[in-house]
């Protein structure tokens, strides 16, 4: 029985689900309530398999909100997120995206929406910036 059990692994670090980080942007007006997910997961099909620039887009991106979260968490003073590399490859990633999207706007901002299975709360929002 022990020789089964060691052919077969163990699935139970799937059984939490952990937080996870959402990032919005916004264009004029700047009001609370028109945010726009950033970050849209691409279609897959069979071809992704072997190439998936989209996908891997999308992924290190992700990589970069959860950075900037673990980041957020870890500084002492929060007016110096603004001085990390995280912050600022955020922004042009946030940036890139306006201008793709929104070419008729002149400005933006950004927030990171963190959910958990018992609470949904917003852990940053930036300040208007032009494009």
């Amino acid at each position: 029985m022990l020789l089964f059990k060691c052919l077969f692994p163990s699935w139970k670090f799937f059984d939490q689900v952990g937080p996870v980080a959402k990032l919005y942007y916004q264009t004029e007006p700047l009001t609370e309530n028109n945010w726009t997910p950033c970050l849209n997961t691409a279609k897959r099909n069979l071809f992704n398999i072997f190439l998936n620039p989209k996908g891997n887009a999308y992924l290190a991106t992700q990589g970069l909100v959860d950075n900037l979260v673990t980041k957020l968490n870890s500084i002492e003073n929060l007016d110096d997120i603004v001085l990390t590399t995280e912050y600022k490859l955020v922004v042009n990633v946030v940036r890139q995206i306006t201008r793709q999207t929104r070419p008729q706007s002149k400005s933006f901002r950004f927030k990171i929406n963190v959910t958990t299975p018992q609470e949904n709360y917003d852990t940053l929002i930036s300040h208007g910036m032009g494009l």
